[in-house]
């Protein structure tokens, strides 16, 4: 597909975009000692980049819009979010604004002490979510200073001025905002601001946002990375190394399947000892408090503990309110609600993941249609990672049939597939075009080519008006294959109501070079040869009322 409308934008935004980046690269690497010689650190619009805060999935994607501008560019799955720790804030005809417009690094906000204006981490300075004393002497123009808590009150007082002017002009009964409750205010646009992309990934389809855990870090591409095994580029059998570091992953070989490359990239890694891995540890003693200070919340001031989450281990639940720190990120529990430190829930997602990447299914790696969980001895459910949550209702009594069928007989290592109704069995493997796979996606994963794909006129009955017409959809086949097809309404139409029309049955086909036209049937698995044609017609709609 040309796409005409997409690679216009994409190419304007990269007109516009390149040469302010490549401006700002430039300056960057003028200050390394000799520069960085003739290397070209950005060539690729892949490695654009157009906002710095954002909540990202662990899905990829080939077409995003962002602010109104479509990009078709290999990318991770991001909704950019306009708002961050620099956002500024603002009062404007009667309502508290966060963002889109930031303060930046420099002047940064105004606790940097360097004169700038109230941005987000200025209000959680006030609130007592931001720590000064967690926090360097690196502020300031010297890059000497503390955080300046003081400059900070200072401002939201005159900014305090402003919003209770305005209210008393409204209402003369109207009560005065503290410094506190304006502070919160903002953090409730800014919270409110961030939660309206996660309800986009979630609630909004279908995904329960109390069964889901939010990463609050980066993340990494699925691709396998081969790297070079020497300095003779020409002596490197990269194929060979990717299906060994493929079996070292996922504990098995794909089979009789090419290896597709789908990106060459070069990326530099830094080291840091902020964060490091380690092992979970059950506990079962209270943690130490290593302070406590004092932050505000819906209905005041809290005195709340400070735990270093290196010492905290899994098993062990904090009442909020509570913080807890670690290297470079802190978490607030709010009053009212715990904290629970737990190691299987991210095994019951790592299944899942590993799952969605080793999968061939279009249902399994694109509409993640699949659920993943982990279950005791006895069969109840331990933790899951709720993909399609319908899936875990009947999943504890498929575990428990499967214990008592099997009794002593399981042993460590054994894989059990099941899907017999009486045995706890909830759904069906179908293979088939699915409608969300794109025609790119389609005929690059299958030896196929869309050959046809439109509506089928007349198809829809006739009534009052005119029902909707079903499709004709023509795929040839590259390669001999097995095909099976399990579609509906092939024996009875879609029935018309009040006197309209039936919507004409639906259709299945089989065009080859011997045979111009076999009839398949409703449901059929038959042999394809190189070069052969299904053609499938999905019924008609039925229509209401008798015709005008």
């Amino acid at each position: 597909m040309v796409c005409a409308l997409p690679r216009g934008l994409t190419a304007s935004v990269d007109a516009y975009l390149t040469p302010v980046i490549k401006e700002y690269l430039s300056g960057f690497i003028s200050r390394f000692d000799e520069g960085l010689g003739k290397i070209n650190v950005f060539n690729q619009m892949e490695d654009l980049h157009l906002k710095v805060d954002f909540l990202v999935t662990k899905q990829s994607l080939l077409e995003t819009q962002i602010s109104g501008a479509i990009i078709q560019a290999p990318q991770l799955d991001i909704n950019t979010v306009v708002t961050g720790g620099g956002s500024k804030l603002k009062f404007q005809f009667g309502a508290f604004r966060v963002g889109p417009d930031s303060v930046g690094a420099h002047p940064a906000p105004v606790c940097y002490c360097k004169e700038s204006e109230l941005a987000v981490t200025d209000a959680n300075l006030i609130l007592g979510t931001v720590i000064p004393d967690n926090f360097p002497s690196i502020f300031g123009p010297n890059e000497d200073q503390h955080l300046d808590v003081e400059a900070t009150r200072n401002e939201f007082e005159k900014l305090s001025h402003k919003i209770n002017s305005y209210r008393k002009g409204q209402d003369p009964l109207a009560k005065d905002m503290s410094v506190e409750e304006i502070a919160l205010g903002f953090v409730n646009v800014a919270n409110e601001t961030m939660c309206r992309p996660i309800r986009q990934l979630t609630e909004m389809k279908g995904r329960e946002t109390r069964n889901r855990a939010l990463a609050c870090f980066g993340g990494t591409d699925t691709a396998i990375v081969v790297k070079r095994q020497n300095e003779d580029l020409m002596g490197n059998d990269y194929a060979v190394e990717f299906v060994r570091e493929f079996q070292l992953e996922y504990g098995f070989k794909l089979q009789n399947r090419n290896i597709l490359i789908c990106d060459v990239r070069v990326r530099g890694i830094g080291v840091t000892n902020i964060l490091k891995p380690r092992e979970v540890e059950p506990v079962s003693d209270a943690p130490k408090v290593e302070r406590t200070y004092k932050i505000y919340f819906d209905d005041g001031w809290h005195k709340t503990p400070l735990f270093k989450h290196e010492n905290l281990g899994y098993g062990l639940t904090l009442p909020g309110p509570a913080i807890i720190m670690n290297g470079n990120s802190t978490v607030i529990v709010e009053p009212d609600c715990k904290a629970a430190i737990t190691k299987f829930m991210g095994i019951a997602e790592q299944m899942g993941r590993t799952l969605q990447r080793t999968w061939v299914s279009t249902n399994i790696k694109e509409r993640l249609d699949f659920s993943c969980a982990l279950f005791g001895p006895d069969g109840g459910l331990i933790a899951n990672a709720p993909h399609v949550p319908v899936h875990l209702g009947a999943m504890s009594s498929t575990v428990r049939w499967q214990l008592k069928h099997w009794g002593n007989n399981l042993n460590e290592g054994d894989v059990l597939v099941t899907n017999h109704p009486c045995a706890g069995g909830v759904g069906r493997v179908l293979v088939g075009m699915e409608p969300a796979v794109t025609l790119k996606i389609f005929e690059q994963r299958y030896p196929v080519l869309l050959y046809k794909f439109g509506l089928w006129e007349n198809s829809g009955g006739y009534g009052l008006h005119k029902g909707r017409d079903g499709l004709i959809r023509e795929i040839e086949f590259r390669r001999p294959i097995v095909v099976s097809v399990l579609p509906e309404r092939r024996v009875l139409a879609p029935r018309g109501l009040k006197g309209g029309e039936n919507g004409a049955r639906g259709v299945n086909y089989l065009i080859t070079k011997d045979k111009p036209c076999v009839y398949l049937g409703g449901k059929n698995t038959v042999e394809v040869q190189a070069d052969g044609i299904l053609q499938i017609l999905t019924p008609g709609y039925g229509e209401w009322g008798f015709p005008p």
